[in-house]
């Protein structure tokens, strides 16, 4: 059970790099009792970037819900060939899609976080036919490619860039677009994850409609899901993942389901019939992947007016997303005790040369 919040926990710092005027830092969680695993987090600055389980029996579990969830396009029909990650974070995805033996390019701005992720968490860094580590900002890295380019095309492409706060200006149609023309295969899938709320009486909600909206505007068909049960801490921020494609998700893979007469067959991907999947462990990866598809928060975001995102637009949501930016210092610090040792600045602006990350 990876549900740490549960217990009081231990913080000791085993390494620190400084990177600009961020810390990063690989931290030890050592709980106080012996029923829950020891987990490894990478830090900067706002942004926890990723973490492991450091337990050998926990080795191949997901730290975070919403990672078990990414991992599952491993499951999709037809398997996927090429895979794009924007954001390296600690490698949880990046290293379970390569495992799987699908290639994966990922793009991360600092290099001190891939040496970190390389040598304190287990990624698995390749520029060969397990695919290429590329360190870029990925802004740069998304808008440098023209039209009619002979490059990779990939069949699935994920979007997990974090900096303590969404990063805004790479959430708006002008990046959706981009990704969709000159990085996707024609039936292609798009994932994004990002942290915020869906319930009706949180203003920031908007923010949760409004990239929804972008993304349909983008593509033909688009799914928003929590990375938790929807009964389950209804009011509270939460990561957030949208599958965006211009084959219909609905009928695809419903219609995969059905003919291996599977059940749940509203699911996103063909979860298989195996062991590891059949009666998984509450909050555990793959209970993620078994359930997330009755988490669906689509057609509450429909019922809002949300505006477009646009670069010229940023700015109507200046006050949902400093809540937002608020709403994460409070998780943060009632998840990760004690709070003293955390500290935050939330009001710096927006900026490309920041760390990538994976929450």
């Amino acid at each position: 059970n990876n549900m740490l919040s549960a217990y009081p926990l231990v913080l000791s710092f085993v390494s620190t790099l400084f990177v600009g005027c961020s810390p990063l830092e690989v931290i030890d969680f050592d709980p106080e009792d012996e029923l829950t695993p020891r987990v490894k987090f990478m830090r900067a600055g706002n942004a926890i970037l990723g973490g492991i389980f450091t337990d050998p029996e926990f080795k191949d579990e997901s730290v975070f819900l919403n990672f078990g969830i990414l991992q599952g396009i491993i499951y999709r029909k037809p398997v996927p060939t090429a895979v794009l990650v924007l954001g390296l974070g600690a490698g949880t995805v990046p290293n379970f899609v390569r495992q799987n033996g699908i290639p994966v390019d990922v793009v991360e701005i600092d290099k001190d976080v891939v040496q970190l992720a390389s040598s304190d968490f287990g990624y698995l860094e390749s520029n060969g036919s397990h695919g290429h580590t590329i360190i870029d900002d990925a802004n740069s890295f998304v808008f440098r490619r023209l039209p009619d380019h002979k490059e990779q095309m990939y069949d699935v492409v994920i979007h997990d860039l974090f900096i303590g706060y969404n990063p805004w200006h790479l959430l708006n149609q002008e990046v959706f677009r981009q990704i969709h023309d000159e990085f996707m295969s024609a039936d292609g899938l798009f994932l994004l994850n990002f942290v915020g709320y869906v319930t009706t009486n949180n203003s920031a909600t908007v923010v949760t409609a409004a990239i929804y909206r972008t993304l349909k505007s983008c593509f033909t068909s688009v799914r928003c899901f929590r990375e938790i049960p929807l009964s389950l801490l209804p009011e509270a921020m939460s990561n957030i993942i949208c599958f965006a494609s211009n084959d219909n998700i609905d009928s695809r893979f419903i219609n995969n389901c059905i003919k291996q007469q599977l059940s749940g067959c509203d699911r996103p991907f063909t979860i298989p019939k195996d062991a590891l999947h059949e009666d998984p462990v509450e909050f555990s990866a793959a209970w993620a992947r078994s359930h997330f598809h009755k988490w669906e928060i689509s057609e509450t975001l429909e019922k809002y007016d949300s505006p477009l995102i646009t670069s010229a637009s940023e700015s109507l949501f200046d006050n949902e997303l400093k809540s937002l930016r608020r709403g994460y210092k409070t998780l943060v610090s009632s998840f990760y005790p004690p709070a003293a040792n955390w500290t935050f600045d939330f009001e710096d602006n927006d900026s490309e040369n920041t760390h990538h990350s994976e929450l």
